[in-house]
């Protein structure tokens, strides 16, 4: 498995790969790593 560290517009995300074909996108916002922006939003993590 692999953690690869992509620079986005917006913030930084990490891409976990958790096997052939299938990957997950988690954003970092802060020191927080939320898969949503709503959850971002809910903690006080991010404005917007």
């Amino acid at each position: 498995m692999k953690n690869l560290k992509i620079e986005h517009i917006g913030g930084t995300y990490t891409v976990i790969e958790h096997g052939k074909d299938r990957y997950q996108l988690v954003r970092i916002i802060g020191e927080y790593e939320v898969e949503d922006v709503y959850k971002a939003k809910k903690m006080g993590v991010m404005n917007g």
